[in-house]
C-alpha cells in the first residue's frame, strides 16, 4: 500500500513540475518567435496578437453577459 502511494505522488510531482516548465517556457518561446522575425513581420505579428486578445475578450464578455433574443 505504501508503495502505490508513493507512486502516486511521484507522478503528481512529476505532472505538476511538466505543467510549470509548460508554463513558463512557452510564452518565452513564443516571444523569442515574434522577436526573431524580420522587422516588419514581428511588429505586424505581436499586432495581430494584440488584437486577436481583444476581439476574442470583447467576445466573451458579450457573450457572458447573454444576448437577449428579440
Amino acid at each position: 500500500m505504501k508503495d502505490e502511494e508513493n507512486v502516486i505522488n511521484w507522478r503528481w510531482i512529476l505532472l505538476i513540475s511538466f505543467g510549470a516548465m509548460v508554463v513558463i517556457l512557452a510564452p518565452l518561446f513564443i516571444v523569442w518567435f515574434f522577436l526573431a522575425l524580420p522587422f516588419p513581420y514581428n511588429i505586424v505579428m505581436i499586432t495581430g496578437v494584440f488584437v486577436f486578445l481583444r476581439v476574442l475578450s470583447s467576445y466573451l464578455r458579450f457573450r457572458s453577459r447573454g444576448a437577449k433574443k428579440n
